[in-house]
């Protein structure tokens, strides 16, 4: 299948080199390959305003389980930044692009609510507009100890290593389908 996908920052090699060092050889065994993977997501150019100050940001929010973290971005990918790529190695989008705002709106309100308080999230206005449908891409490390297979995640953009919510979502995808 044909993707769109923003550019990875990170090589195939730097990836393997992150999932050899000697701490991840002790704690998931031998790293048999590593393969890369791609999580569709839904870019918007949001504008928050709580009466006083305007904020303009643009965050990614995945499309597949809305659970991951939102990622943000000083501007959109420009068209050097972002590649086609010919793969089967994409997670199931699950989330529609209302419920992708929905996501991005609510997160906003939760982040100004933490920093702000109560009284100025009842008067701040949150606007998401859809900007961009891209995939992010991910190096997975796939290890194994005593015939039992593990993997880490290596974010392609950033190089570091993923939680257990994208560990959720690869490991689902690795699953044969129907057990």
């Amino acid at each position: 299948m044909l993707i769109t996908s923003v550019k990875p920052n990170i090589t195939r090699d730097q990836a393997i080199t992150k999932f050899r060092s000697r701490l991840r050889a002790l704690k998931h065994g031998r790293l048999r390959f590593a393969v890369d993977f791609y999580v569709p997501y839904r870019f918007f150019q949001t504008t928050w305003d709580d009466g006083r100050s305007q904020s303009v940001a643009f965050f990614a929010a995945d499309a597949v389980t809305g659970k991951l973290d939102l990622v943000e971005f000083n501007q959109l990918p420009a068209d050097g930044e972002i590649v086609n790529v010919d793969t089967q190695m994409i997670a199931e989008e699950r989330i529609n692009d209302e419920e992708a705002r929905n996501l991005v709106r609510e997160r906003i309100l939760g982040l100004t609510f933490n920093k702000k308080g109560f009284f100025k999230l009842s008067r701040t206005k949150v606007v998401a507009e859809l900007a961009a449908r891209l995939h992010l891409p991910y190096w997975v490390g796939v290890y194994e100890r005593d015939g039992r297979a593990q993997i880490e995640i290596v974010d392609a953009l950033q190089g570091r290593l993923e939680g257990a919510k994208l560990r959720e979502v690869v490991t689902e995808w690795f699953q044969p389908h129907g057990t």
